[in-house]
């Protein structure tokens, strides 16, 4: 799909300073709760950022989809563009 043809960074230039920080956190295995503590933040807010995120990251998610894994994956895969190809 398209996706695949942007450079790998790409995606996160989309998302904001502060959603990149609790994709991070998220990444890192941090609940909602825990994010938000960590953020001085309220669990909705964090909640409001996510669904955001995921918008950006996951575009053509599906009900089935498990949209927390498939971001922090999406994510983890443009921090690193060099990882899987040891």
């Amino acid at each position: 799909g398209a996706v695949n043809d942007e450079a790998p960074g790409s995606l996160l230039d989309e998302l904001s300073a502060r959603q990149r920080t609790i994709m991070g956190l998220a990444a890192a295995g941090f609940s909602t709760r825990e994010i938000a503590r960590r953020m001085s933040s309220t669990d909705a807010a964090i909640r409001q950022d996510l669904s955001k995120i995921y918008r950006v990251l996951v575009p053509n998610a599906t009900e089935a989809d498990d949209l927390r894994t498939r971001a922090v994956l999406e994510y983890l895969r443009r921090q690193d563009p060099e990882a899987g190809h040891s």
